[in-house]
């Protein structure tokens, strides 16, 4: 995706929450109901062919390595063409508070940074009731500001490190942090993470709705 495209897909979706807020159905907004307005926005407003549900397995190049079976949320390609798939976006919907789905959120940063294709741009979108995110100077995840950052400004991340700790250990237990173990994955130990995008809209009963995009790189990229 440009630049462009994810910041209007952050605010595309944040508008969605909020207008089904006003409307009345803020209390079933969920994980699966995320899926309507990302989809609708990059099938209608882009020039990206959407696939859901893409077994990391099928991703470029991923036949020189070992991806465990899960697949990612969202995959595109080029409308009408040949090409492979260009970029990868993981959702996640914050119904309670950020701290109780540490794991969860953890684990798609992780999973995101796990393909080596160069070209592959990869996304992880963060949506909810503002009240339910971190405090922007809460080291939160990777012992980095992620809910502080400005647009277009990154860290370097250690996912490998991460995967160590309580909240993550047993949720990617297929995973090895060194790669001594032969049996399991081999997570990057470093990679980078750059805020794309932050919207925030008005709900009902002085609710308020956020979006945050974030793109994984295992380098710093522009």
């Amino acid at each position: 995706m440009t630049p462009k495209e994810v910041r209007e897909l952050a605010k595309a979706t944040c508008c969605w929450l909020a207008y089904k807020d006003l409307t009345g159905f803020g209390k079933m907004l969920s994980e699966a109901t995320l899926s309507l307005p990302i989809s609708e926005f990059l099938t209608t407003r882009t020039s990206w062919m959407l696939h859901s549900e893409l077994y990391y397995r099928k991703l470029p190049g991923a036949a020189n390595y070992k991806l465990p079976e899960f697949s990612c949320d969202f995959a595109g390609t080029r409308k009408g063409g040949k090409e492979d798939v260009q970029f990868i976006l993981e959702a996640k919907y914050l119904k309670v508070k950020a701290e109780n789905m540490r794991g969860p959120i953890a684990s798609d940063f992780v999973r995101l940074a796990l393909p080596e294709g160069k070209t592959l741009k990869r996304y992880f979108l963060l949506a909810g009731e503002s009240q339910h995110f971190p405090p922007s100077n809460a080291n939160f995840l990777f012992d980095k500001t992620l809910f502080g950052m400005g647009i277009n400004n990154g860290y370097y991340i250690q996912p490998a490190k991460e995967i160590t700790k309580p909240h993550l250990s047993k949720l990617l237990s297929s995973f090895d942090g060194d790669g001594t173990d032969t049996g399991k994955v081999s997570i990057p130990k470093s990679a980078y993470v750059t805020c794309r995008a932050v919207e925030e809209n008005d709900g009902q009963h002085e609710r308020k709705f956020r979006v945050m995009i974030w793109s994984i790189g295992l380098a710093k990229a522009d």
